[in-house]
């Protein structure tokens, strides 16, 4: 590396107190600010004054804070923060974001000692010491569904989502039956991870499951299914198709579809009979397909008094982000079969949380430490900030109180 020659020493001076290049030459901008890198009044709005929130803010207007509540801002840990207590410039291309966990642990490795208020665990390093995972998963109270966090322990925890689905049954190794024959489904069939890797689209019933699981309701007519909709719109749905299947000629008068009252409606008594018949055939094909066929395969179903058909199918609460608090890339474990951190091929029930528990994640990632070996593995070293982040959307936005 070629060696910065101040001034004085290229004018042959030797004496140290007199000024050169040295006194501004700064360390090196980084990478997310070198595009105005030669800007200094981007951010020291006032020369030789250190760098306001308010600057920062001018750019970054969404970053928010870590908390909101008065109560810890008045603290003087976070009363005195500024955004350059963390992230200080000139520190090189990928110095702005610290990623030593002592930034966090700190405070966070005997939390109670902070902030006596606090109802967080004490957090050190995650090899060994850090707490089990507490992910946030549906549940049902006297309130209704709800979505709580319950820490990971030796009892299992259980989601109640009001779903049916037996993972084990869909990745059978040798297979499972569907109109198109034996197929071998793999977890990706179903979730597909979205572009960022940290979570995954929705499952669609139109797109990942009605391959197999079909709503047709009239054995007369194979091809017309059912849109996979609320039971009032299925109601209305069928009346109308049979309504007009018994006052209508069928399409092609050399094969009727199916048996009518009359072949040809002329009298009022035959157009109520065929209305009759209409209204017996769609109660009949929503009891089988509601009851005994299709929807009860996935959906619980109960009884009801207050809809026109005695029943009613109980909303499913689906959690998309059981670790809310923390960020997992799927895209970089992606050389690992899912089963190796999801027990799905030997899940029966769907209430299952098939979330890791820490360990799984300790057979890999040890703490901050590089260089840690269990039994042959050398463990890839884990900062808090790899799956943590301090600025949370829900809390306001950083403001001139920490200046």
């Amino acid at each position: 590396m070629k060696r910065f020659v101040p001034e004085s020493e290229k004018l042959g001076l030797s004496d140290p107190r007199l000024p050169d290049d040295t006194v501004w030459v700064t360390g090196h901008i980084s990478s997310a600010h070198s595009n105005f890198g030669d800007d200094c009044g981007q951010c020291h709005v006032k020369p030789f004054q250190r760098v306001q929130n308010s600057a920062c803010i001018e750019c970054h207007e969404d970053t928010k804070h870590h908390v909101s509540n008065d109560i810890w801002l008045a603290q003087s840990e976070f009363a005195s923060q500024r955004c350059a207590s963390c992230h200080q410039e000139h520190n090189g291309r990928d110095g702005l974001v610290l990623q030593h966990p002592a930034q966090c642990t700190d405070c966070h490795a005997n939390i109670q000692e902070k902030f006596a208020a606090s109802e967080q665990e004490s957090v050190g390093d995650f090899l060994t010491a850090h707490p089990d995972f507490a992910p946030s998963i549906p549940i049902q109270s006297s309130s209704g569904s709800q979505f709580q966090r319950m820490r990971q322990s030796s009892i299992p925890l259980t989601e109640q989502s009001n779903l049916i689905y037996p993972h084990d049954v869909h990745l059978a190794p040798e297979g499972i039956d569907s109109p198109n024959g034996s197929i071998v489904m793999q977890c990706a069939d179903c979730h597909q991870s979205d572009t960022a890797g940290g979570h995954f689209l929705p499952i669609k019933m139109e797109e990942h499951c009605s391959a197999c699981h079909r709503l047709d309701f009239d054995p007369d007519d194979p091809n017309r299914e059912l849109p996979h909709a609320r039971l009032d719109t299925i109601e209305v749905t069928l009346d109308e198709y049979y309504a007009r299947r018994a006052l209508l000629p069928p399409p092609d008068k050399s094969q009727s579809l199916q048996r009518r009252p009359t072949p040809r409606i002329e009298t009022e008594a035959q157009k109520k009979a065929a209305l009759k018949w209409a209204d017996e055939r769609s109660q009949k094909a929503f009891s089988d397909l509601l009851d005994r066929r299709a929807c009860s395969y996935c959906h619980v179903i109960t009884e009801s008094t207050e809809n026109s058909y005695p029943w009613d199918v109980v909303t499913p609460k689906l959690q998309t982000d059981f670790m809310p608090a923390s960020s997992f890339d799927h895209h970089a474990h992606r050389s690992e079969p899912c089963t190796l951190c999801h027990a799905a091929d030997t899940s029966n029930q769907s209430s299952d949380v098939l979330l890791p528990e820490i360990k799984t994640c300790r057979t890999c990632h040890g703490g901050a430490q590089s260089g840690v070996i269990v039994g042959s593995k050398m463990l890839i070293p884990s900062t808090c900030i790899d799956c943590h982040s301090y600025h949370y959307p829900e809390n306001p936005q950083m403001g001139e109180s920490q200046k």
